[in-house]
């Protein structure tokens, strides 16, 4: 199965990201509780929590489009893209343009789709084409391995440049997410950019995947010379949710950055399926007096899914 085989690269890799402590002391000082939080994710996930150097967010796809093909023209050493939903057009045929030119550099390119999240949206006509030009591209739990487990799907949308700069967020390589397309109105999606030694996790989060699923691995020695943050501000904690883990990491993240909300809690979401102990730590947290609002679509791209959100 794909667990198998991420745990199975994982132990491969033979890697564990080295904690600072003295990172660590800080934040304790800082800020006890948040510290609780954090170190408990670290604990689950191996994760490393880094001080933050910078980030930029974006609050459409529109304002990070320019500042994505920007970085990738920086590019000197490799450039890894990771994505749930690609579909050809102004957005991915921009940044396959600069592609293109970076190989020619030598600078080795690499691509993780989902199969069936691109299903409708990518061929394996289109997989040629960029193979054709240098990219190596590979497909995530391809269909005709799924035995019951359609929903073991890889929904993260990264892109590592260098190991300094890593963009990720709810942007997918597709027109609707930069609104040059508007198949259900304006598209409001978040993406953030991130600079320096937390980049890192970005890095071992593509190579676990690739190396699960692909025969042309990648050796770790290409990521040790991450820059070290010079400008720090606050702490990052990167990581991703697996069907491998036994906790169920962001829906427990929720409950309890809920339970320590004073002021406001606001969520932007596409889908609201909440399960019972989120939905009520939503509550509990309103009835003490905390700003609790929730964002979602008002103009439904799953007509099922945006009635079920509607329900809650």
């Amino acid at each position: 199965s794909i667990n198998k085989k991420l745990i199975k690269s994982k132990k491969d890799m033979n890697y564990k990201i080295i904690q600072d402590e003295k990172c660590l002391n800080s934040l304790k000082n800082d800020n006890l509780r948040l510290y609780q939080t954090l170190k408990n994710i670290n604990t689950h996930t191996d994760f490393a929590i880094y001080k933050n150097e910078s980030v930029t967010y974006y609050k459409l796809g529109d304002e990070m489009f320019p500042d994505i093909l920007d970085e990738l023209k920086k590019a000197q050493k490799y450039i890894f893209l990771e994505y749930f939903i690609i579909e050809p057009g102004i957005f991915l045929n921009s940044i396959v343009e600069i592609l293109e030119q970076k190989i020619k550099q030598g600078v080795d390119v690499r691509l993780i789709y989902d199969d069936f999240g691109s299903l409708p949206t990518f061929s394996q006509k289109n997989v040629k084409v960029l193979k054709s030009k240098g990219i190596k591209c590979i497909a995530f739990n391809p269909l005709f391995f799924i035995r019951g487990a359609l929903n073991n799907r890889d929904h993260r949308k990264i892109l590592v440049i260098d190991g300094n700069v890593a963009f990720s967020g709810g942007i997918n390589l597709a027109d609707e997410y930069i609104n040059k397309i508007n198949k259900y109105g304006h598209w409001k999606d978040i993406g953030f950019k991130i600079t320096g030694e937390s980049v890192k996790s970005y890095n071992y989060m593509f190579i676990e995947f690739w190396n699960a699923i692909s025969n042309d691995k990648i050796l770790l020695n290409v990521i040790d010379d991450t820059k070290k943050s010079q400008n720090e501000d606050g702490y990052i904690l990167s990581y991703y949710d697996s069907p491998a883990y036994k906790e169920p990491i962001s829906n427990n993240l929720y409950i309890d950055l809920l339970s320590q909300a004073v002021d406001y809690a606001w969520f932007y979401t596409p889908y609201l399926i909440l399960g019972d102990f989120l939905k009520e730590a939503i509550i509990k947290a309103a009835e003490r007096g905390v700003d609790v609002r929730i964002f979602v679509p008002g103009i439904p791209d799953k007509k099922i899914v945006y009635r079920l959100s509607k329900s809650y």
